[in-house]
């Protein structure tokens, strides 16, 4: 494995390339490029350091469904001007327009238990806020804390996000709580969207029906939550589309509210 990383080292050069507003095909570390780094960070992952799920999605920049060395040598030979574009670059998952982003308040001096609590809502939030900024067209900077006192983790309109049980610090809860930043059971609005517990708003009920290609498809939903793809319990999630709906949903409830 050494000598397959040394030679990726040895064929980088320069270049990259913006794809996408948010997160170009192949930026694995963010940073708005496709270029060196992340032809290395692709290698580290092939030598068994892991990407999280989202991150997985923007190295398999040749689209074939799996993160391997072929991926980082394309963007070694993007980088050194052999060639001019990725060859998945026309699937690159970002399709959104979004800047989700967030700030995790800590105690000036933490102890064991929120240094723990900390490192669990971080990854989970980074997870969250990447997929929100890749499928919505959101702009919002969330508040985060981790509160004990939290039995699970709760969320407002706008935020804050407050996290106190370690079971629900992870990204599917994370991207649930989102929903309620975004208005979902929390704006003022909410509650006329529903009727006999049936939402009404035109825009998520031609979303869902454009994502399931089911004509007749319906969201339903209470004072607080909407199903299907609501992401009220972790079971729910089955696929990565999952996650990718939810975000598209709560975009489209978002515009239906006028938030």
């Amino acid at each position: 494995m050494k000598i397959k990383l040394m030679a990726i080292l040895i064929l980088l050069g320069s270049g990259g390339i913006i794809f996408s507003q948010n997160f170009p095909l192949g930026d694995v570390n963010h940073s708005g490029n496709t270029d060196i780094t992340d032809a290395l960070l692709i290698a580290q992952f092939y030598v068994q350091v892991n990407l999280n799920s989202f991150d997985q999605l923007l190295a398999d920049v040749n689209a074939s469904k799996s993160v391997d060395i072929v991926d980082a040598l394309l963007i070694a030979q993007l980088y050194v001007g052999l060639i001019d574009k990725l060859p998945g670059e026309v699937t690159s998952p970002c399709a959104g327009k979004g800047r989700v982003t967030y700030k995790l308040v800590r105690a000036s001096n933490p102890s064991q238990d929120q240094l723990a609590a900390y490192n669990l809502i971080t990854e989970a939030m980074d997870t969250a806020v990447e997929y929100y900024s890749c499928y919505t067209s959101r702009d919002m900077n969330i508040t985060v804390y981790y509160d004990p006192g939290v039995p699970t983790a709760q969320a407002n309109l706008n935020g804050p996000i407050s996290f106190g049980n370690r079971q629900y610090m992870q990204h599917i809860t994370a991207m649930h709580e989102m929903g309620h930043c975004f208005g979902v059971g929390t704006h003022w609005n909410w509650k006329n969207q529903l009727s006999n517990g049936v939402y009404q708003g035109a825009k998520a009920t031609a979303k869902i029906r454009e994502l399931t290609g089911d004509p007749k498809a319906e969201i339903h939903g209470d004072t607080q939550h909407f199903w299907p793809y609501g992401l009220n319990y972790t079971s729910e999630v089955k696929s990565e589309e999952d996650l990718i709906f939810h975000c598209k949903i709560v975009d489209a409830i978002a515009d239906d509210i006028g938030l």
